[in-house]
């Protein structure tokens, strides 16, 4: 980083002394809250890498050596080799953990090993209320279209290799060694995956750099999570995302080219597309047809598959219940499904109960349409209680106006589900139809919602 222009943008931005940290962090490497430390009787405590780390081998490989030429690793060393600088030293199995849109990510797993007392962790010794972050998430972004109702150009930013753009304090190297596949030992000198302190040690600088952006330029917002930045303007700011990538490369911040965009009116951020001037938010296309490929390949009759198809297919679906919330209730069976899995190299074909609801979200997928960021007005109480009961029928109170509904026969018990449970929704639906009939405020705009044992309108 360059530091001299970072003190003069941060100075001019009225920034110091609230960002003075960030600019001690450049120069002497920023704390991952990792005390001095030592295990008793041993000179070093180097675990093996978890068999999760199989499937990013190729990649944590390549990576060690991308690494090590950009000169934030060092190695391979022994042990012996390391033994003869640092009194104690450590490392922790490196691994591979699934991403919310179902991707595999290496992490170096500084939680391990887990209750153990005699052998603490790494991520033990961390305060991670000392690393606190601001990022943002879906239900901020999405709330930000919901409150405006202006069309806005959106613009994309991403930060090229985040974490390791940020150095950890060389007091705690002892602590932050990873180990390859033939156990030779590499030193990492930033930011790992896997720490507590990572969120919060990247997102300093990343908030010093996001105020410093939107005081230089005309911007009404911008949203960070992680790496990746979204940038809202209004159509007729003059700012362009080249300026801001040109000004990032003056302070020092690399830029992802590849997913760096101009603005525009759609953008995908948190892997979802969205739309500044319709005000909606959607699956990218891509994203939906790689989706319904995966699901008609587990629907394949008598077919087996692996644990990790049961994780990827989860982890996918499970991201796209921010647009489709509705569709939370077919999961559960996926993530039982994973959890029957005791022995995680076999293969077993999908339950019943799977296919169900995977042929569900198939359907949905298929012909869901972009969903409305549409303004949510408040709710009002309309006094509404309902009850059912399958020895008379149904009861609904609005206010002070009631109404009761008898059975003219008993609900077939034969069929398959509750009977109490269709009673009481359709006390719910009678409700909906006696509050429209009796109208709400006038001039409001309103709609209902309900809640287990009262009908609310907003």
């Amino acid at each position: 980083m360059n530091t001299t222009v970072w003190k003069e943008a941060l100075t001019r931005a009225g920034l110091l002394p609230k960002y003075t940290d960030v600019l001690v962090g450049f120069q002497e490497g920023f704390s991952q809250g990792i005390p001095a430390h030592s295990l008793e009787g041993v000179r070093w405590y180097t675990p093996p890498n978890h068999t999760s780390a199989e499937w990013a081998k190729d990649e944590i490989i390549e990576n060690f050596y991308k690494e090590r030429s950009a000169g934030r690793m060092f190695g391979p060393f022994s042990h012996e080799e390391v033994a003869r600088h640092f009194t104690f030293f450590r490392s922790s199995p490196l691994g591979a953990v699934e991403n919310s849109d179902g991707s595999i990510r290496p992490i170096n797993d500084l939680s391990f090993p887990r209750d153990q007392p005699e052998t603490p962790s790494v991520n033990s010794f961390v305060d991670k209320d000392e690393f606190s972050t601001t990022w943002d998430d879906f239900k901020t972004v999405a709330g930000f279209f919901r409150q405006n109702n202006s069309r806005f150009e959106l613009g994309l930013f991403d930060w090229e290799k985040a974490y390791r753009q940020i150095p950890t304090r060389m007091d705690q190297w002892p602590y932050l060694f990873v180990q390859d596949f033939d156990g030779n030992l590499f030193l990492d000198t930033r930011i790992t995956f896997g720490g507590v302190a990572g969120c919060g040690s990247f997102g300093r600088p990343a908030d010093a750099w996001k105020e410093i952006m939107m005081a230089e330029f005309d911007l009404i917002h911008v949203f960070s999570v992680g790496r990746r930045h979204l940038f809202v303007k209004l159509p007729g700011f003059k700012t362009t995302m080249e300026d801001i990538v040109r000004r990032s490369r003056e302070l020092g911040v690399k830029t992802n080219e590849k997913k760096y965009s101009e603005f525009g009116d759609r953008q995908k951020f948190i892997g979802f597309l969205w739309d500044g001037v319709q005000r909606t938010v959607e699956l990218p296309p891509t994203k939906r047809e790689e989706r319904l490929r995966r699901i008609d390949r587990l629907l394949t009759p008598g077919a087996p598959f692996t644990y990790r198809d049961a994780m990827v297919i989860a982890g996918r679906l499970n991201h796209i219940t921010y647009i489709l919330p509705q569709l939370k209730c077919y999961l559960g069976s996926i993530y039982q499904w994973q959890m029957n899995w005791h022995n995680h190299s076999a293969r077993r074909p999908i339950p019943e109960e799977v296919r169900t609801d995977l042929e569900w979200w198939r359907s949905s997928l298929e012909t869901y349409h972009p969903t409305r960021l549409i303004p949510e007005p408040h709710p009002i109480d309309v006094g509404w209680v309902g009850d059912a009961s399958t020895s008379y029928g149904i009861g609904v109170i609005i206010g002070k106006k009631w109404a009761r509904f008898r059975l003219i026969q008993n609900p077939p018990r034969c069929q398959p589900g509750n009977t109490i449970a269709w009673l009481e929704t359709v006390a719910i639906r009678l409700g909906l139809l006696m509050l429209m009939k009796i109208g709400l405020t006038q001039g409001r705009r309103s709609s209902c919602i309900q809640t287990t044992q009262h009908l609310r309108a907003r």
